[in-house]
């Protein structure tokens, strides 16, 4: 099959070490990190310990495809556009789409500026990355949470440089998004076309169940792991709900990597709570119609969710492998994707794996 990721990444660990001294104007050198932390030293398919063995199968699969010990000589394929699209080749897909350096907010929490330095920063290096094999990638980048405006300048810019969308980061935004504060990056949106993403985010739930000891500390990964997807529920409740959609009806909303099975109920419940209840927003539409007209999600195997795709359409659904993150699919893609999408008709597998992606961020496969 001719298969785009929807969702892949390029964390910290993954960019040139000294990026942001070298660009940060004077005044921002001490103000910016060097990366000096990579991805764990994992041992290859060959020397795997009793350990090791012990890890998720996903571990298993990319230490036996070189990955980590690629790492360990200092060879970061995920960062280096070249070997990245031999890893594509590798998984049978001919383009992704890239989240961005996850990891470095949690860097500058009592320095925005200096945040925001570093994202623009990241973008201009993304937009680079993409050049470097044509085609292949539609990079987006984090945008700041700390002033609205600040975020529709940086949206725009992200577009006249020829980046895909933009992310949000929730936890670090100084409003919710129902507040209406944040019109000037919707309008901003809207304006150049540019998808505006959520991706998947723990963080909420961290920060409700504390720091576990030791003796829970596998119950407490265990459960933030089984949750972490619908957490995303929140943040596409408040842009429907908030009236964002309606308001902003060319804007469009993508949920990255967080599954599709929960949405349907969820969105039948927000219809429920809007019309049967005492809590009616005032929108014209029902929350599933917005959903249906300006969202999408994206999943890497959720195989119920293969049996949701009627509720939710096959117009509004994406299917990406998570690339380089251990709670992926790569490099067994063509695999999964025939194994959970044997139900679904030739048409719904060709647009989940490849149309609705190519349409939405432009790529020409």
């Amino acid at each position: 099959m001719t298969v785009i990721s929807a969702d892949g990444h390029i964390d910290i660990g993954f960019i040139p070490d000294d990026i942001f001294k070298e660009n940060a104007p004077a005044a921002f050198k001490d103000r910016v990190p060097t990366i000096t932390e990579r991805r764990p030293k994992l041992p290859d398919a060959a020397s795997l310990d009793p350990n090791f063995q012990r890890m998720s199968p996903s571990y298993y699969r990319m230490a036996e495809a070189g990955l980590y010990k690629d790492v360990e000589k200092g060879i970061f394929r995920p960062g280096t556009p070249e070997l990245r699209a031999k890893d594509q080749e590798l998984d049978g897909i001919v383009g992704e789409v890239i989240y961005g350096v996850l990891g470095l907010h949690n860097r500058f929490k009592d320095d925005p500026e200096a945040m925001r330095l570093c994202l623009r920063i990241y973008a201009e290096w993304a937009a680079d990355f993409m050049k470097k094999v044509p085609g292949r990638f539609a990079a987006l980048t984090p945008i700041t949470g700390a002033d609205p405006d600040h975020a529709a300048e940086d949206l725009r810019h992200a577009a006249e440089i020829g980046l895909k969308g933009v992310e949000l980061r929730p936890t670090i935004a100084v409003k919710p998004f129902w507040d209406k504060i944040w019109e000037p990056l919707w309008n901003a949106a809207e304006e150049t076309g540019l998808p505006v993403h959520f991706h998947s985010d723990i963080g909420i739930l961290m920060r409700a169940f504390g720091e576990p000891d030791e003796e829970n500390r596998k119950v407490y990964n265990a459960l933030i792991g089984s949750m972490g997807k619908m957490a995303n529920a929140q943040y596409l409740g408040t842009i429907i709900l908030g009236g964002v959609l309606e308001r902003h009806p060319k804007m469009t909303l993508v949920m990255g990597e967080c599954d599709i099975s929960w949405i349907p109920h969820f969105l039948a419940r927000m219809d429920y709570m809007v019309s049967e209840r005492e809590h009616g927003t005032g929108l014209p539409l029902l929350p599933s119609e917005y959903w249906r007209r300006q969202c999408y999600a994206t999943f890497q195997s959720d195989k119920i969710g293969m049996d949701m795709v009627k509720y939710l359409g096959e117009d509004n659904v994406m299917w990406g492998n998570d690339y380089p993150h251990p709670d992926g699919i790569w490099p067994i893609s063509q695999d999964v994707i025939r194994e959970t999408m044997s139900g679904l008709s030739e048409t719904a597998r060709a647009k989940i794996t490849h149309d609705n992606v190519a349409k939405l961020y432009g790529f020409n496969n």
